[in-house]
């Protein structure tokens, strides 16, 4: 069964790719539409701009992977086995989307400027989590005092 690939999609799937080796100045509307084989106004009727595009790509990717997170670690384990269960998820997203880091440190390289807002608060959300967790782990020792960004990059890498 040949599945056809969206308009959309064929230029979500390039522009990620993109985004992630060129970061958001680096990147060219012109190369993306060359690349998913469609013409440049395609992209702009479907998604929007530069910044709609880049906004798009960042929430498909992070809905993708961290929506289903959230309020998935049952409650009742221990701090040990609510980490152990966030990277083991971690590692399942990044595996399913391997351009997120790329982007990432694309960002925080320019301090975040093209960072959408709505993005910005769903990493928020994501730290909260991973902070609640090591917070639990030092109120039962199994933890040492830890910084959350610190161990969010060991994560991410």
């Amino acid at each position: 069964m040949n599945k056809k690939i969206s308009t959309k999609d064929k230029i979500f799937t390039v522009a990620a790719n993109h985004f992630a080796d060129f970061g958001f100045e680096g990147t060219r509307m012109d190369k993306i539409a060359k690349q998913a084989c469609v013409n440049k106004a395609s992209i702009y009727y479907n998604i929007g701009n530069k910044e709609a595009l880049y906004a798009m790509v960042l929430n498909r990717s992070f809905e993708e992977g961290f929506g289903a997170f959230h309020g998935s670690i049952e409650p009742n384990l221990s701090a040990e086995k609510k980490l152990e269960a966030y990277i083991r998820h971690m590692a399942s997203v990044l595996e399913r989307n391997p351009v997120i880091p790329k982007i990432m440190m694309h960002e925080q390289l320019s301090k975040g400027r093209h960072l959408p807002e709505s993005l910005a608060k769903k990493i928020v959300q994501m730290l909260d989590g991973l902070t609640s967790i090591l917070n639990q782990g030092k109120k039962e020792g199994i933890f040492d005092v830890v910084d959350t960004i610190t161990i969010h990059f060991m994560i991410f890498g």
